[in-house]
């Protein structure tokens, strides 16, 4: 399963794979339903590689969705929201 992967075990030269692979668990967490596993996901991709959020149009889509069935976004989706240039 996804939730079992240990992204900490990518070298650290990797940040950019590490990264990916925290929007691919974001996106399967948000298919799920899981919506604050999703957000985790992408505070991580974030720290990894912030343009990975800012730039990845599934990840600007995600953040989307995200905020389209929140009916009240938390402070950290609201941060991703913004800095990913979601909200303005």
């Amino acid at each position: 399963m996804a939730t079992e992967i240990d992204t900490e075990a990518v070298p650290a030269g990797l940040q950019g794979r590490r990264s990916r692979l925290h929007l691919d668990l974001a996106w399967a967490q948000a298919q799920a339903k899981n919506d604050m596993e999703a957000i985790l996901h992408l505070q991580q991709a974030e720290r990894g590689a912030p343009e990975s959020i800012r730039y990845h149009t599934i990840a600007r889509e995600l953040v989307r969705e995200l905020l389209k069935r929140s009916r009240k976004p938390t402070p950290a989706l609201t941060a991703i929201a913004t800095r990913a240039g979601v909200l303005a």
